[in-house]
């Protein structure tokens, strides 16, 4: 598979998904995490007017606790775009380049995997609320910044040397 199409087939992939998961997101999953944070914010009100501090605390932090849920959820889609973005320059940017293919491949595949990861670590860091999911999310963003700045290394090689040969003829 060239690097195009795993650019093209890829970045549609990931935009496919970020509008999917969209239209779960805003259909079904924050209906449902707004009614759980106007819940407990309705609670905490009450129980600090009835004098039970403690509890008040408690709903308080679940309140909290959605908040930065709903937060992590609604991210899982800007990841997905950005990453289809990234798709998309990197695509333009291909055919303009005279490297190896084997070498577009590689970052064509840094671009995709990581939007993957990213992905991934959105939705696990988002569902699951662990640590470690936090490393899957810097990973994603690793591999997409490798595969671009691979493009813009190149890019740059490939203007600086073309304007050497023209002043040269020149």
């Amino acid at each position: 598979m060239t690097s195009q199409r795993i650019l093209v087939v890829g970045g549609l992939l990931l935009l496919l998904l970020s509008a999917g998961y969209g239209v779960l997101y805003d259909g079904i999953i924050m209906e449902e995490r707004y009614q759980e944070m106007r819940y407990n914010l309705d609670m905490a009100l009450n129980k600090a007017v009835q004098g039970d501090p403690v509890l008040a605390g408690r709903f308080a932090k679940q309140f909290v606790a959605n908040s930065e849920q709903k937060d992590r959820q609604a991210r899982v889609q800007q990841f997905l775009v950005l990453a289809g973005a990234a798709a998309g320059l990197a695509l333009w940017l291909a055919p303009k380049l005279t490297i190896r293919e084997s070498v577009k491949r590689i970052f064509a595949l840094l671009i995709v995997g990581g939007g993957g990861l990213l992905a991934l670590g959105g939705l696990l860091r988002a569902w699951e609320g662990n640590d470690w999911t936090f490393y899957l999310v810097i990973g994603g963003y690793a591999w997409i910044l490798l595969g671009l700045v691979g493009y813009l290394l190149y890019s740059l090689l490939y203007i600086w040397l073309n304007d050497e040969i023209k002043s040269k003829k020149e």
